[in-house]
């Protein structure tokens, strides 16, 4: 590495700031846009879901290596019986997400929707999480207009 010089002698050469990557992908699912996750996220995405393992949870594994009913069936059970939050619960998504953008598997779109409607009833504030739940649900197979989600008082 060559040293620059100035006129107040040989000083180290700065170094340059790292790229700026997402820190966490498990999150993404239900921040981002679907458009705006790009491959480099998916395949983050990928490697975090490989490197866990979920206890007590004897459908994980297949789930895991990619197994879209699997998947569904592994993400339904966690947003019905257990808290629909956590970093668990993001895994679980996260899953999804990969296989839905690698395989094209609908049923993954429809319950990450599904997902994140429920948790936006948990969280009226947050106006994005419908939006972003629209956005994974796509249009209806028929091209007829989506028939929007009831809404509670």
């Amino acid at each position: 590495m060559r040293t620059p010089i100035s006129r107040r002698g040989a000083r180290p050469a700065r170094a340059r700031p790292a790229p700026r990557g997402r820190a966490c992908p498990l999150p993404l699912w239900r921040t981002l846009d679907p458009s705006d996750i790009t491959e480099e996220d998916v395949t983050a995405l990928a490697r975090a879901v490989a490197a866990t393992a979920i206890l007590h949870e004897r459908r994980w594994p297949a789930a895991r290596a990619g197994d879209p009913a699997t998947a569904a069936a592994v993400a339904i059970d966690r947003i019905h019986r257990h808290e629909p939050e956590g970093p668990v619960f993001d895994v679980v998504m996260g899953n999804l997400v990969v296989i839905a953008r690698r395989r094209g598997d609908q049923t993954a779109r429809v319950v990450l929707a599904h997902a994140l409607r429920s948790l936006a009833r948990r969280h009226p504030r947050r106006p994005d999480l419908r939006r972003i739940a629209e956005r994974w649900a796509g249009p209806s197979r028929t091209g007829s207009p989506r028939i929007p989600s009831r809404t509670r008082p």
